[in-house]
């Protein structure tokens, strides 16, 4: 990912699924997602020239799984206009994959109210 690829999906059959996104250096503000970040769902790396974004998701109970599921390129194919959406700046994404954080109980629902208001929708 730091340095030949854009975008990338795992998904697995017992229920972890990441997303890799790397973006250019100046197109998405740091600070910008500082506050979305929470390691067991969102991980930040910089390197000289990107953003390397990491959003996980992790069902151990396979409740999402099914054995039908889209191919990984699909899902890719699906997901690839985030990036595009956070080289504009538009971080909405990065809320809703932090809201997984809130739902899994590992951010207390009132940091997520508080930061909602602040403007963050």
């Amino acid at each position: 990912m730091k340095r030949y690829f854009d975008a990338h999906v795992y998904l697995s059959n017992f229920g972890s699924r990441a997303l890799h996104l790397r973006i250019p250096l100046g197109l998405l503000d740091r600070e910008e997602v500082r506050p979305y970040e929470e390691e067991s769902v969102l991980v930040v790396r910089q390197t000289a020239s990107h953003l390397v974004l990491s959003i996980y998701s992790n069902d151990e109970s396979g409740s999402d799984y099914d054995e039908h599921d889209e191919e990984p390129s699909e899902v890719l194919d699906t997901l690839l206009p985030l990036r595009d959406e956070l080289a504009r700046g538009d971080v909405r994404a990065l809320y809703v994959a932090w809201l997984l954080a809130v739902r899994n109980g590992i951010v207390d629902e009132d940091i997520a109210r508080n930061l909602l208001l602040a403007g963050r929708s």
